[in-house]
């Protein structure tokens, strides 16, 4: 079994292209160094490139999903993921890869996610998590990576 989805990170390019026009209207009207300026719209246009896609892939053995070209990437094996659930996230969550209260979040648009809840044991059913994992990223979600061993405990 073998399924792949790309989602492009439409929100995430758009609000780098908006930062850039912004330093460049802003560095016009009020001089800056152009060394500061440039290094801004430099980091800009690599998160841009970095998160201009979130790419899910499910085989026989393990769900994976990278962002863009590669660089930012995680792979599961199957037999580690207990469940699965879709989760609509608050908008201040924002996008990319960053904690949330629910666990890791790994986004490049929208306000969906796909919850995974991890365990050590091997996996009894391999086909509803592809399943539901192809149902995740068909309907445009991110992933929400929920490992409880990384939580802090209060």
């Amino acid at each position: 079994m073998q399924y792949q989805h790309t989602q492009r990170g439409t929100a995430t390019v758009a609000a780098c292209g908006a930062g850039i026009v912004a330093l460049v209207v802003w560095s016009v009207f009020l001089p800056a160094p152009i060394g500061i300026v440039l290094t801004a719209i430099a980091v800009l246009i690599a998160c841009a490139i970095c998160f201009s896609s979130l790419t899910i892939q499910v085989t026989d053995q393990q769900l994976s999903w990278r962002f863009g070209l590669g660089l930012f990437r995680k792979a599961l094996p199957l037999a580690t993921i207990q469940g699965t659930k879709i989760l609509r996230i608050p908008i201040l969550c924002g996008w990319g890869i960053h904690r949330t209260p629910q666990g890791w979040l790994y986004n490049v648009s929208g306000r969906q996610a796909l919850v995974i809840r991890l365990h050590g044991s091997p996996a009894r059913d391999r086909r509803t998590r592809a399943l539901a994992g192809r149902i995740a990223s068909d309907l445009g979600y991110g992933a929400v990576d929920a490992f409880p061993q990384h939580r802090r405990r209060s």
